[in-house]
């Protein structure tokens, strides 16, 4: 689960913070998760100890918590480009220009 620009550590680390607070604040153990996701407490150990996820382990998460998988990954500004254009590109919504293209 990588932001499309950048080397998605934000991405990573609000993920794992938003799966630890939702467990707590439901005060589920990991085994609670577990249960609820399918996945294993050893894995969702990692995933809150800051370990990347898969897509589908988060979507499994999400499930377990039957919230979308939006509600645990970062906010976004621009729905459109996902506040990363394309190479060359600018952005037709919020006007973001994307990486610029070298000769």
């Amino acid at each position: 689960m990588t932001r499309p620009q950048g080397d998605g550590a934000d991405v990573t680390a609000v993920f794992a913070r938003r799966v630890r607070e939702y467990r707590a604040d439901r005060g589920w153990l990991l085994k609670d998760l577990a249960a609820a996701s399918g996945l294993g407490i050893s894995t969702l150990s990692r995933i809150e100890n800051g370990r990347e996820a898969s897509l589908g382990a988060a979507g499994m998460i999400a499930r377990g918590f039957g919230v979308p998988l939006a509600a645990l990954l970062p906010d976004v500004g621009c729905g459109h480009c996902l506040d990363a254009p394309r190479r060359g590109f600018t952005c037709q919504e919020c006007g973001t220009p994307g990486p610029a293209v070298t000769p």
